[in-house]
């Protein structure tokens, strides 16, 4: 037993000495060219102060969805507002928090499969979130103002007016919102 002690610790030891020397080695150039084309994720925790969220049930490539094209959306309604501001001081701006609340809430979106907004800015400091209906006859709409509050509101034909106000983090009445979303899109 105690030799078989000994020749695990000489083997970790062992181990620990090849590991040090792949380590300290420098790169070398390959014959051929390699380019990994690796796709890594960040598992951090919803939390609706960070600018780039990831959503820790889903490992898809936020490529694939609409959510590049909202994240663009977003940098043009900022510089729209920045623009605003230089040319009338009475406009106020856009705080940085709503667009990071912004982006968590379209992350969100983007999770549960609701069609993609029409992303603008409002004048009293928001970011505001707007889907028709295809007839003309139906209005959904979620407005962000930097505060972890979401405004949202929808006018279907079918259903009666639905508004309110809701923490950003309050997942429950968020996600029950979202079915009325998608139906006002469908129709």
């Amino acid at each position: 037993m105690i030799k078989s002690r000994r020749y695990l610790l000489h083997r970790e030891d062992l181990q620990n000495e090849m590991e040090s020397d792949f380590m300290a080695t420098p790169n070398v150039s390959r014959s051929t060219p390699y380019y990994p084309v690796l796709q890594t994720q960040d598992y951090r925790t919803l939390r609706a102060s960070d600018e780039i969220m990831t959503n820790p049930f889903s490992v898809a490539d936020l490529d694939f969805s609409w959510l590049t094209e909202a994240k663009q959306q977003l940098k043009e309604v900022y510089q729209e507002v920045m623009d605003a501001c230089t040319l009338d001081s009475e406009i106020d701006p856009v705080p940085s928090a709503a667009y990071y609340d912004a982006f968590w809430l379209l992350k969100l979106l983007d999770y549960y499969n609701v069609p993609m907004p029409d992303i603008g800015w409002l004048i009293d400091g928001g970011i505001g979130f707007e889907w028709r209906s295809t007839d003309g006859k139906g209005i959904g709409t979620m407005s962000i103002y930097g505060n972890n509050q979401v405004v949202y509101g929808a006018s279907l034909r079918s259903n009666p007016k639905t508004k309110g106000t809701c923490g950003l983090t309050d997942l429950v009445l968020l996600v029950h919102f979202f079915p009325m979303l998608k139906t006002l899109c469908s129709q």
